[in-house]
């Protein structure tokens, strides 16, 4: 319990970012590990974030695997002082609940087109 006190205590961690900010900071991200596509989801997308919300990402990248994917969550965690989600669309099944919620609520803030 110390820890997680000391975390939401320190300054640089108590900030919520806004769609543009994540889109800027994480662009060069995934354009490192040659993701396709990026939805952001979750409270991020639906404007509801608080101090605690982590970021949660839905990727489009064939390529992403093993410790790639790892490495990923580590470099966006490090990026945005925030716990990260990842998901791989190719891995969530089409009628699950998080696959509606993608899709209902999600943004696309990166595409490789783009």
């Amino acid at each position: 319990m110390q820890i997680y006190e000391e975390y939401y205590s320190d300054k640089r961690y108590q900030f919520i970012y806004s769609t543009d900010e994540i889109k800027e900071k994480v662009k060069s991200i995934f354009e490192h590990y040659e993701i396709e596509k990026v939805i952001l989801f979750g409270s991020y997308a639906r404007h509801e974030a608080t101090l605690v919300s982590d970021v949660d990402f839905c990727i489009v990248s064939p390529k992403m695997k093993g410790i790639k994917f790892f490495s990923l969550k580590g470099d966006l965690e490090e990026t945005l002082c925030k716990n990260v989600d990842i998901f791989q669309l190719h891995c969530i099944e089409v009628n699950s609940p998080i696959y509606k919620n993608i899709f209902k609520e999600g943004l696309t803030i990166y595409s490789k087109e783009n």
